[in-house]
């Protein structure tokens, strides 16, 4: 089971804290609206939900690739010189993200 992958797709929203993926370490935030999550809580997570978590996983692939690929300012520049009627880098930034994607498939 990794526990941060559960904590990052279930409740990016609560405060919390963990070291090395180790449940004895995991501190919630005393601010929290809800209860800190049991073991036996996230374990249950971790077996019945791998498509969120797995899709969840690919999302954060895609995005650090991307942004390997294409950081933010390029981007723009290859919008902006799409408006300017020179297409190819939007172009080409459209091939390398559907690659990625292919690349890191989510689940249906």
């Amino acid at each position: 089971m990794n526990i941060l992958e559960i904590l990052e797709t279930f409740y990016p929203e609560y405060e919390w804290t963990l070291v090395n993926n180790d449940y004895e370490s995991f501190h919630w935030g005393e601010g929290n609206s809800i209860l800190k999550p049991t073991l036996e809580e996230l374990n249950d997570k971790w077996d019945n939900n791998k498509s969120p978590i797995e899709n969840k996983t690919a999302q954060r692939n895609r995005q650090k690739e991307i942004l390997a690929e294409w950081p933010i300012e390029k981007q723009f520049e290859a919008i902006t010189e799409f408006h300017m009627e020179r297409p190819e880098k939007l172009n080409q930034l459209m091939v390398d993200i559907q690659s990625i994607k292919d690349k890191h498939p989510k689940s249906s």
